[in-house]
């Protein structure tokens, strides 16, 4: 099943220049795209920058030569001795690299008639800029010190960067049970996926590729802002790339560009805060696995309270010669919804519990078998603190018990965490029921009926008394054997599903579609006999939902996340109808496997289209 958030925000901010227009003070907030761009030496009025990266701290000696747009020269030396050369600017080595970070960055902005200011972008990064614009200060950096110092040389660049939010909290209450995630399918990161998703909407025909784009967590939320001018760069407003919140008093901490102080990184597991995308070919739409970080949220893990996402250029491609113009993604201003961002929550449909009302049961095979405590036709409590037994057995003719075997029952939850409230599981293990047991009787009831009967017995147990819950005969059979039976090749699978008006509300509620494989072969066999047709049992079925007037694929077929699951009657189709779905009609493409020659097959129906349809909440006023 997949879930889908719809974000409460987004936008993009910008430095580049426009005529008189700079975009560093400009908002796009109602812009219609999310555009991500990197243009390199183009504006001669925008001032290059380049970066140093002291990867472990120096030794003495080791040199940084700078050069600023007026051609003046400095060379700073690492010193532990306060020896250095002649002309050099020392630069005192510390214990530790952030403390030498600090003295390299102040040294560099205390040294008279230098056009060079430095500021600290990452923990070990230096972020340089020159004073001056134009292309005099495109200069080349000068390291001597091995592996111990890096540098990007001085470059001039326009770029963006852009900013989401999505309602976490929202998502959480209503997707997992307060104070019950050990019970809920997000208690492990192995149940569920979380992906930002950004749909390419650009109509170029060639787009930037070979790049890398970032995703960090903003240390506090951003104004969208009301600016729409995404030509001229005109309208004043925030979020820009100065200013974050103006309300809250929120500013970037390095103009125009992204910094670590700007980000909620957990230095401890960065794997959780920060994460990337490759654009190979530049047609992609960006999928960013969020999972790391969504599953702490959802745990309650300290500090990972944060709902803003940055999507800016990782510094490799940032600080390169080359240009990347310009990708373009939808945003959530479009009247589309298939094409704004998203949040897409994957939950594996075999830890969406499925609840077996009939099926046929099978010796030497695993079992799930479920109890209801209905009464007055609605699911009650069993009595508390009272175990739910079941006695599963089977006599021979002089009354003594050839199977006899006792279960305990267990309670069921939903996805979310929530208990299921008047159903028992009890699980048969493939090797409790066997056909292989030593009695004339019971082998002669295989040979003849392929099957035997086993007595099960429900009941109360509470340490003193027993109390009966029900009685039942189940059959256990022996498995198929005939090529018939279990290979799909001579089958003519037709698919239903179980929907009257073939309308469904687009209200962002989950769904259960009873589901029907029927072989109509079968049903020409059964002539003049009044039956009902259940499912056949494919095992293993998959999905893909498109959109039936435009071809787009809207749900993936996925082998995890959209599985269907065979109750014995009919296979169950979890469906989360987000409200984006609203007007569209859909429809289904099953694939199943034969077990004989391992090949997929499709089935599919053009006449079970969906149409899904808004909610309304119809108020009826009463005038006295």
């Amino acid at each position: 099943m997949i879930i889908i958030q719809n974000p409460t925000k987004d936008t993009y901010v910008t430095d580049i220049e426009v005529g008189i227009n700079k975009g560093i003070d400009a908002n796009v907030g109602q812009s219609s795209t999310l555009d991500l761009f990197k243009v390199a030496s183009e504006n001669s009025n925008s001032r290059a920058r380049a970066l140093i990266e002291i990867v472990t701290n120096p030794n003495d000696g080791d040199t940084i030569t700078l050069i600023d747009s007026s051609g003046t020269s400095k060379t700073f030396e690492y010193d532990d001795n306060t020896v250095v050369v002649n002309g050099n600017v020392s630069i005192a080595i510390a214990n530790d690299l952030a403390t030498t970070l600090n003295n390299t960055i102040n040294i560099i902005n205390a040294v008279l008639d230098f056009d060079i200011t430095s500021s600290k972008l990452y923990s070990n990064i230096i972020l340089l800029k020159q004073v001056n614009p134009g292309v005099s200060g495109d200069t080349a950096i000068s390291v001597v010190a091995g592996e111990r110092i890096k540098s990007k040389d001085f470059i001039r660049f326009e770029h963006s960067a852009c900013l989401i939010e999505f309602n976490l909290e929202d998502l959480k209450d209503k997707h997992l049970s307060a104070g019950n995630i050990v019970n809920s399918v997000f208690n492990s990161k192995d149940d569920f996926r979380a992906y930002i998703n950004l749909r390419d909407v650009g109509k170029s025909s060639t787009r930037p590729n070979d790049f890398k784009l970032k995703l960090g967590l903003l240390e506090s939320s951003f104004k969208e802002g009301l600016g729409r001018d995404v030509v001229h760069f005109s309208d004043l407003d925030d979020a820009n790339f100065k200013t974050i919140d103006s309300k809250n008093s929120l500013t970037w901490t390095n103009e125009g560009i992204v910094s670590e102080d700007d980000l909620f990184v957990d230095t401890l597991n960065p794997e959780n805060t920060s994460f990337e995308f490759y654009f190979e070919n530049g047609t992609e739409n960006l999928k960013i696995d969020i999972t790391n970080y969504l599953h702490e949220y959802f745990k309650e893990t300290a500090n990972y309270d944060k709902s803003s996402f940055v999507l800016y250029f990782d510094n490799d491609y940032l600080f390169d010669i080359y240009t990347y113009f310009v990708k373009r993604f939808g945003s959530r201003n479009l009247k589309n919804k298939s094409n704004i961002p998203q949040l897409q929550l994957y939950v594996k449909d075999t830890k969406i519990e499925n609840v077996i009302i009939e099926k046929k049961r099978y010796f030497n095979n695993e079992e799930n078998f479920f109890l209801f405590n209905t009464k007055g036709n609605t699911l009650k409590s069993f009595i508390d603190a009272v175990d739910v037994k079941l006695d599963v057995t089977y006599s021979d003719s002089s009354g003594s018990d050839l199977i006899d075997l006792t279960y305990t029952g267990s309670s069921i939850y939903n996805y979310k965490g929530d208990k299921v409230t008047g159903i028992k599981k009890f699980l048969i293990n493939d090797s409790d029921i066997t056909q292989q047991i030593n009695d004339t009787a019971f082998q002669s009831n295989l040979e003849r009926f392929g099957y035997n009967s086993l007595n099960f017995r429900y009941y109360y147990d509470d340490g003193a008394i027993e109390t009966l819950i029900k009685n039942e005969t189940v059959k256990f059979y022996l498995p198929e054997s005939d090529i018939n039976e279990i290979s799909f090749s001579n089958r003519n699978i037709r698919v239903s599903i179980d929907l009257l008006q073939r309308e469904l509300k687009a209200d962002n509620s989950t769904i259960s579609l009873k589901t029907s494989f029927v072989d109509i072969n079968k049903q020409y066999k059964s002539v003049n006999v009044a039956s009902q047709l259940y499912s056949e049992d494919l095992g293993f079925i998959t999905y893909e939902m498109y959109d039936v007037d435009s071809g787009m694929t809207l749900i993936e077929n996925n082998d995890e996340f959209t599985l269907l699951n065979f109750n014995g009657k009919h296979y169950i189709l979890n469906l989360f109808a987000t409200e984006n779905f609203i007007n569209k009609r859909v429809n289904f493409k099953f694939k199943y496997k034969d077990p004989i020659t391992g090949l997929s097959k499709i089935v599919a129906n053009d006449n079970i289209t969906i149409r899904f349809v808004q909610w309304l909440i119809t108020c009826l006023v009463v005038i006295s």
